[in-house]
């Protein structure tokens, strides 16, 4: 094991994908890490497993693109398919329209906590693993009382960084806390394996009431996502067999033998709340918080693990940048609460398109409709899966414009 110092530059509590790939890069950077990880092992559960286009932008200037491609054998996906009335859409190609960010990927979660945690490890970061972990101040300089089943270490950092989910023990020992926006839809999940879908693309099948989301990786592993409203989730949670009611539901949206009929589950299935999680953080000069530790946006719009690789970047180049240390954390919770916001948004004005019924929503989907015949853009956020929050505005001048509220009257839907 590498020299354990006891005031280290950085103590990064949560080892998940979030905490590893900050290890990773500050490891390269020359500062002295160490790494806190609660979990003996990391485990399956329903989650973010997309890359989009523009998180992908992030990992590429990280320099941990080969990594994720070669180490968590991440699928590189470089179009978009969609399903409407079970049938085959022409595909989207991102380089068409978007060189810099050619391409998602599809990778399974616990594969890439797994190899960015070895890189970080191999690296030269001070592992702690199972832990407890307490916080506490000793003058001016945090003090964490890190407890494993091989005893007690007490480290004093120069900067805490909270990496440890949208339950964040971080985020609470600085005061934090985070409210929940009204829940609108549900989400669903379940690995499977045997599906055959073409791996070099996402999928997107929509229904009366809600859509499906497919996402190829290694292994001829998909994961599956079902969005939809409430009602509809609670039956398919009541059901004695979630994930067959899962995949009927892609089945059934999308054309007739475009699923093999021979597969499994391999991991659990199961709904929850998809309701967007809003943080509140706290002034602090030695404190920041990354991933959803900094608020979790809504999970149906897949920018999870982008989010992650956006925060990772900030960090670094915060830390890099010559700027006083003291200086970052609330720079960066500045900077990730725009960012944040844009999505956030978006996502609120997206969730009636994708899930309500109708006359009221159908008068409003053709309204859109006309709109993207006059501005395919959407005013930028048309194209959010591969830009991003960046240069967008989440403006009431915006919302107006995406829902083509200022159409002219002889261009409006009556």
């Amino acid at each position: 094991m590498p020299h354990s110092n006891p005031a280290p530059d950085v103590a990064i509590v949560g080892g998940g994908v979030a905490g590893s790939s900050l290890a990773v890069v500050l490891r390269r950077a020359g500062l002295d890490v160490h790494l806190i990880e609660r979990t003996d092992r990391f485990r399956d559960r329903i989650r973010g497993e997309t890359i989009h286009p523009w998180g992908v932008r992030h990992v590429r200037e990280l320099g941990l693109y080969d990594l994720v491609v070669d180490s968590a054998r991440a699928q590189p996906q470089g179009l978009w398919q969609k399903y409407i009335e079970r049938e085959a859409q022409e595909p989207y190609r991102w380089a068409d329209d978007f060189p810099q960010s050619p391409n998602g990927l599809g990778v399974a979660h616990v594969d890439l906590q797994e190899a960015m945690l070895a890189e970080a490890v191999r690296l030269g970061a001070v592992l702690h693993r199972p832990t407890e972990v307490t916080f506490d101040r000793v003058t001016h300089r945090p003090r964490l009382c890190v407890t494993t089943p091989g005893g007690e270490t007490t480290i004093s950092p120069a900067l805490v960084v909270g990496a440890d989910g949208e339950h964040s023990a971080t985020r609470r020992w600085m005061g934090g806390t985070r409210r929940a926006d009204p829940t609108h839809h549900h989400l669903g999940g379940v690995m499977i394996r045997g599906l055959g879908l073409a791996a070099d693309r996402m999928h997107q099948a929509y229904f009366e009431g809600g859509f499906c989301i497919a996402s190829p990786m290694a292994d001829d592993r998909t994961r599956i996502y079902l969005i939809c409203d409430p009602e509809r989730a609670s039956i398919f949670q009541r059901s004695d067999d979630p994930a067959r009611q899962i995949v009927d539901q892609f089945r059934n949206s999308t054309p007739t033998g475009l699923l093999a009929e021979r597969w499994h589950a391999i991991g659990p299935a199961g709904f929850f709340l998809n309701a967007i999680q809003v943080p509140t953080i706290p002034l602090s000069r030695d404190t920041v918080l990354i991933g959803d530790a900094s608020g979790r946006n809504d999970p149906s719009q897949g920018h999870g693990l982008s989010l992650v690789f956006r925060d990772v970047h900030a960090v670094r180049d915060l830390l890099a940048d010559g700027a006083a240390w003291d200086e970052a954390p609330d720079r960066f919770h500045r900077e990730k609460a725009v960012d944040f916001e844009v999505l956030r948004q978006h996502a609120h004005w997206a969730e009636r398109l994708a899930t309500e019924t109708g006359p009221e929503i159908d008068a409003l989907r053709e309204r859109v409709a006309r709109a993207r015949e006059i501005d395919p853009t959407a005013g930028g956020f048309a194209g959010i899966l591969a830009t991003g929050p960046n240069d967008l505005e989440a403006s009431e001048t915006a919302r107006r414009h995406f829902f083509g509220e200022d159409l002219e009257p002889d261009t409006a839907v009556a």
